[in-house]
C-alpha cells in the first residue's frame, strides 16, 4: 500500500483550483468534504482521519466532483511514491553484516 501525506499547504489546493478552473463553491465542496480542518486560517489542510488510502480519498472527491482530471490532480497532491535507491555497496554490506 502507498503511503498519502496526511496535511497540505493550502496553496497547493489553490493551483489545482486555479490549473482546472474550479469555481469557488466547487473547491470548498472539496475542502469540506475531504479536511478536519476547512475552516481554520492554518497554512496547511489536514485529511480528515478516516481518509487512509488514496482509493478513500478519490471516493470522498468523487461525491462532490465528477471530474476525472480533478480528482487525479488532487490524488498526486497526496501521493507519496518512495523513490530511495539503496546504494549497491550498502546492499552487500547489508546482506554480509545484515
Amino acid at each position: 500500500m502507498d503511503s498519502i501525506r496526511k496535511t497540505i499547504f493550502k496553496d497547493e489546493l489553490r493551483f489545482v483550483q486555479l490549473e482546472h478552473n474550479l469555481s469557488g463553491p466547487e473547491i470548498d465542496q472539496i475542502i469540506q468534504s475531504i479536511f478536519e480542518n476547512p475552516l481554520t486560517s492554518a497554512k496547511q489542510y489536514m485529511l480528515k482521519r478516516e481518509i487512509n488510502t488514496l482509493e478513500d480519498l478519490s471516493s470522498e472527491v468523487k461525491k462532490v466532483s465528477t471530474n476525472k482530471e480533478v480528482i487525479g490532480a488532487i490524488n498526486t497532491l497526496f501521493s507519496v511514491q518512495d523513490d530511495l535507491e539503496i546504494a549497491v555497496d550498502l546492499k552487500i554490506l547489508h546482506r554480509v553484516f545484515g
